[in-house]
């Protein structure tokens, strides 16, 4: 979403929260300016690049990576556990 909204002009803001782990930064876009480009997306007035879709070839490619991607870090990160409490036994 931030590629979207900022090629487009959406307006945005930071705002912190502060909760039991600290503080936490996060995004606030323009409801109004969020809708302009909502309305001229369905107009067809505005095209999103074909690798933010994944209707598209490019898109689904970059989707398929980051699943794996996200698959092996998972992997990894069990490998670790395992090893870990292997190794402390």
């Amino acid at each position: 979403m931030p590629p979207v909204a900022s090629a487009h002009g959406v307006g945005t803001k930071e705002q912190k929260s502060y909760g039991t782990f600290g503080e936490t930064t996060f995004t606030v876009y323009s409801y109004a300016e969020v809708q302009r480009v909502v309305a001229a997306l369905e107009s067809g007035e505005v095209v999103l690049d074909p690798s933010w879709r994944v209707d598209t070839e490019k898109g689904a490619r970059g989707a398929r990576r980051d699943a794996l991607t996200t698959c092996g870090c998972v992997v990894l990160m069990l490998a670790v556990v395992i090893a870990v409490t292997l190794l402390s036994n």
